[in-house]
């Protein structure tokens, strides 16, 4: 009697081993669906980072405008106002609604101060709480909402 084993095609990898490809395939899955996920989140995540860093860019550039347009911080002050040192800044983002405090230092030929804004919004909306000039060495508080309006 001949040996027919040669003649017999062997049966296919996943014929052999289906029992253990198919839990492979589904941890697959999972690693694979779980990787995007977290792609998606930190993308949309950086998204937000990047919008409040565009935001905040805003805020305090028409802060410095509106100060350098206003009579009495120029009376006061005088003229060319600059900002100097370093800008105080805080947001918290929370359920989607950003509260923000800054503090722009600002100087003058006449003396110094800083611009408090105190902010909360959502989205690209931004309503201002606080928004006004202190004047160092002095009680003297000049709003700045007008400029707003």
């Amino acid at each position: 009697m001949e040996n027919n084993n040669e003649h017999t095609k062997p049966k296919s990898w996943f014929k052999r081993n289906w029992i253990w490809a198919l839990p492979a395939g589904g941890c697959l899955t999972v690693i694979i669906i779980t990787i995007v996920l977290t792609v998606v989140g930190i993308s949309t995540f950086s998204d937000d980072i990047e919008a409040g860093i565009k935001n905040q860019q805003q805020i305090v550039n028409k802060a410095l405008l509106d100060a350098e347009q206003n009579q009495e911080v120029i009376t006061i002050l005088g003229e060319p106002l600059e900002s100097t040192g370093s800008k105080d800044f805080r947001s918290s983002l929370d359920n989607g609604v950003r509260n923000s405090t800054y503090a722009i230092p600002i100087t003058g030929p006449k003396g110094s101060g800083s611009i408090q804004i105190i902010t909360h919004g959502s989205g690209e909306e931004t309503v201002y709480d606080l928004y006004m000039v202190t004047i160092d060495g002095s009680s003297a508080a000049i709003d700045l909402k007008v400029a707003l309006e």
